[in-house]
This record gives C-alpha cells, structure tokens and sequence, in this order.
C-alpha cells in the first residue's frame, strides 16, 4: 500500500502538510510585498519588482524558522492572487494495491518461447503446452540450440483502495 497526502485550507493564513505520525501547520499573517499572486523566481524576485513577503535575501542567520515564515508568507501571497473570494483548495490522495486482473473482460495469460541462442520466438497462445512444443520443433530444426526462455504476459490492475 502507498500513498501521500497534502492540504491547503482556510482564507489565505493557514497551510497544512500531515506527515506519519505529525502534522506540520504554519500560521502567520498573509502579507504580500510584491503584489498580490506574485510568484518569486529563482533568484528570489517576484514579479512586482521585490522579494515576495519582503525582508531581502535569506541567509544561514534566518535557520529554519526565518526561512519557514518566508516561504509560508511566499504561498499566502500566491494563494491570494489565485482565487479572489475562495481560496481554499484540498488534495486528496487514494492507495492503490495491485492484483493480477480477474475481471471477465481482462486479457488472457499468454505463453511464449524464446530460442536464447538466436533470439527467434514462438507464437503466443493462451496454452503453456504450445510454447514447449515450438521449442521442439525449433531443436528439431536447430540441434545446437540448447537454450530457451519462457514469456508469460499476465494482465495485472490497479484496484482502488481508501482515501487519505
């Protein structure tokens, strides 16, 4: 089973990123220097002419918590120019588990043989019994080659599971 998760709620001032076990939630006042829904670029300048959230460059001073309040101060102001009015957005994430697929619709398991020495190939047939049978009519016609391999195609699907 896998799976992952991550929210943003409220009116422009709260984000959440729920891990195993703990949540991390980030609360500051929304404030946008750069103008409202500007996004920074790489070198850290928004598109109204400043660092969005103000306060210059970030530096190894700021540690963890400086940097936190920056990037979060950087979402609200990006969330704020997304949506005028609502501003609230939910991902949802679902488990998937992975079964071969029983369904009456589903493909049938097909069986091949492979010559190993010259790379020559079987017909695919729903009977395994058929690939072992081209394998002697290919040593028949071959008598050095002595090695082989089987290929089987089984149809597998993606059963849904729970949502998180």
């Amino acid at each position: 089973m896998w799976g992952a998760g991550f929210r943003v709620e409220g009116g422009g001032n709260r984000a959440s990123v729920p891990r195993p076990g703990r949540g991390l939630v980030c609360e500051y006042p929304a404030t946008a220097a750069g103008g409202a829904g500007a996004l920074p670029s790489r070198n850290g300048e928004g598109a109204g002419g400043g660092r969005v959230g103000g306060g210059g460059a970030v530096t190894a001073a700021d540690g963890l918590g400086g940097r936190l309040q920056r990037l979060s101060r950087e979402i609200e102001a990006h969330l704020a120019g997304l949506g005028k009015g609502s501003s609230r957005a939910t991902y949802r994430f679902r488990e998937f588990r992975i079964a071969p697929d029983g369904e009456p619709d589903a493909e049938d398991v097909t069986f091949a043989a492979q010559c190993a020495v010259c790379g020559e190939c079987g017909r695919p047939g729903t009977d395994p019994s058929g690939a072992r049978q081209w394998i002697v009519r290919h040593l028949s016609a071959h008598p050095e080659h002595y090695s082989y391999r089987e290929l089987i195609s089984r149809p597998y699907r993606a059963v849904p599971g729970a949502w998180r």
